[in-house]
């Protein structure tokens, strides 16, 4: 046998080649390379042509190239709607701004890539059906368990003290890495299962990536167009638990009877096992934009009223039955301002409001000045029937609401000089859009207004900052020949509500409990001040706002 071997050695070493293609017992096909020095062993090939090496894996244990599209368009299809979905989660909570979805996109591509890391580790070592089903499960597991924990974990996260983007990077990571991990290992295992032969292995790899990215698009369209406004953001979690749950069973192709009977009641049985406030998340009504409450309680001199929660922020207190109450501090400043201009002629008025909220300023003005007409701009159409069908707003109300974002609306259909009095309530403490705060968007509400028209915004600073409050009234400089702000006299050191006023003549009304205060002296209140105009191309309102929301 040696001499065999031998000789079969010096046949193999005369030829132009240094490798041969052996059979191996278990009827795997191998590259082996026969030194040419006696002295130097054989060895197996290692690298891209190594048969052995790429393609361990028996037919039994293989996937088809529809199997393996199939699987990898369903991780990266639900991937990508837990993304979308995490923005959702956690704006009740921490807001919705840019470190929000900086944090949540960068958690997700970390998830991912660290998956696919371990994937192709995986890969390489043990290749399964049963290991992706295992995965499938896990990660279908995880993303259930989202329903139950992210409000806890959120919650948790908000209260502690320290910066917003390190507090959003925290609760980003603890809820949301493990189920992208998990998904990022599918790939580099699929890939390892469905490869049949070198030859078009370039094809087959591309072709299961083309069909992974293409599942992330269509995740990312049904989500944001269809699973969010129809379903809502927990059931739609729900709905990929259970897909994750099914593709994991069917990879696997045989699984214990009692195993899937189990599976199946547990993914059937969580939501009547889930408090409904635990399964329905925070909302009353979800929207394209929001997420609604409302929270009832009884003021001290026993009248009822009814906050009108957006996200986190209250932005509207109501009394249902009496439109001329007005709850918030900033709307009496807007109502002083108001009733100023309305003693003359109020024939000549016309009102527009930036922001519906709960209608408050509008209910208001069509309580107490009926000939007057009111237009609202509110970007989102749930907000509006939100008002109807759980605040009492009429159907056959006198307010003209146009459901559009206000750029839009200011630009393509807003009359021009029409409007004396403009209000801007759109702004809070985490969320601003910033494109209602630049040059650009000031200029276009300008134009939209009657020579001695005002524009009347609310916004939220910190008095130890003040950067905010401080770019924006630069900002109306630029476009109003007068801009005064007014101040709550108590206002400590705390977060405080501004009204940031922009005319075309002097605002000199005095307002009981405010301070007013012109535009150019603003900056003697802070301890730095700031030459900051907002435009569209440069408006770092997260950045101007960070002090506020560390607070």
């Amino acid at each position: 046998m040696e001499q065999k071997q031998e000789v079969g050695k010096w046949v193999i070493r005369s030829l132009p080649m240094d490798a041969i293609a052996v059979r191996r017992g278990d009827n795997s096909m191998a590259l082996a390379k026969v030194s040419l020095d006696p002295a130097v062993p054989d060895q197996e090939v290692s690298g891209h042509t190594a048969l052995a090496d790429s393609l361990p894996v028996s037919r039994t244990r293989a996937l088809s190239l529809r199997q393996a599209y199939a699987t990898v368009f369903t991780a990266s299809a639900c991937t990508l709607i837990i993304e979308l979905l995490a923005g959702r989660l956690m704006a009740p909570y921490l807001g919705v701004s840019l470190y929000t979805w900086t944090s949540i996109i960068g958690i997700v591509l970390a998830g991912m890539t660290a998956g696919n890391f371990v994937g192709g580790w995986l890969a390489d070592r043990s290749a399964s059906r049963v290991l992706l089903s295992r995965i499938f499960l896990l990660a279908a597991a995880t993303s259930g368990g989202l329903v139950a924990i992210s409000g806890v974990v959120f919650n948790a996260v908000s209260m502690w003290s320290m910066p917003v983007m390190v507090r959003i990077l925290i609760a980003a990571t603890a809820v949301f890495f493990v189920p992208n991990f998990l998904l990022g290992t599918t790939t580099p295992q699929v890939v390892k299962l469905a490869l049949r032969s070198l030859d078009n292995a370039g094809q087959t790899v591309g072709s299961i990536y083309g069909v992974s990215a293409f599942g992330s698009i269509v995740g990312t369209f049904a989500s944001g167009f269809f699973l969010v406004d129809y379903v809502g953001t927990m059931r739609t979690l729900w709905l990929v638990s259970g897909v994750l749950l099914i593709c994991g069973i069917l990879i696997r192709g045989r699984l214990g009877r009692q195993v899937v009977v189990l599976l199946l009641m547990l993914f059937i049985g969580m939501p009547a096992l889930s408090t409904s406030a635990t399964f329905d998340g925070p909302c009353e009504d979800e929207t394209g934009y929001f997420c609604i409450r409302t929270v009832t309680r009884t003021l001290e001199d026993g009248s009822v009223v009814t906050d009108v929660v957006q996200d986190r922020l209250i932005h509207t207190t109501l009394k249902l039955d009496d439109p001329s109450f007005l709850g918030y501090g900033y709307e009496t400043a807007y109502l002083r301002l108001s009733e100023s201009r309305l003693a003359g002629d109020a024939a000549t008025e016309h009102v527009l409001v930036i922001g519906g909220g709960g209608y408050a300023f509008p209910r208001y003005m069509t309580a107490t000045h009926p000939d007057i007409p009111v237009d609202v701009v509110e970007i989102d159409p749930g907000v509006v029937e939100f008002n109807h069908e759980h605040l009492k707003l009429p159907r056959d109300t006198p307010i003209t609401t146009h459901a559009e974002d206000a750029r839009l609306f200011l630009n393509f259909h807003a009359p021009r000089e029409t409007y004396s009095i403009v209000q801007l309530d759109a702004f809070n403490d985490v969320s601003v859009p910033y494109h209602l705060t630049t040059l650009e968007f000031a200029r276009s509400v300008k134009q939209s207004m009657t020579a001695d028209g005002v524009l009347m915004t609310n916004l939220v600073d910190i008095p130890t900052s003040g950067q905010f409050v401080q770019a924006y009234a630069n900002t109306l400089r630029q476009v109003f020949p007068h801009v005064t702000i007014y101040v709550p006299a108590d206002a400590g050191e705390a977060r405080t509500t501004y009204v940031v006023v922009g005319s075309a003549q002097p605002v000199t009304t005095e307002i009981e409990g405010w301070t007013r205060i012109e535009g150019e002296a603003l900056g003697e209140r802070f301890p730095t001040r700031t030459d900051i105009i907002l435009t569209d191309d440069f408006a770092p309102t997260d950045r101007l706002l960070r002090p506020v929301v560390d607070d």
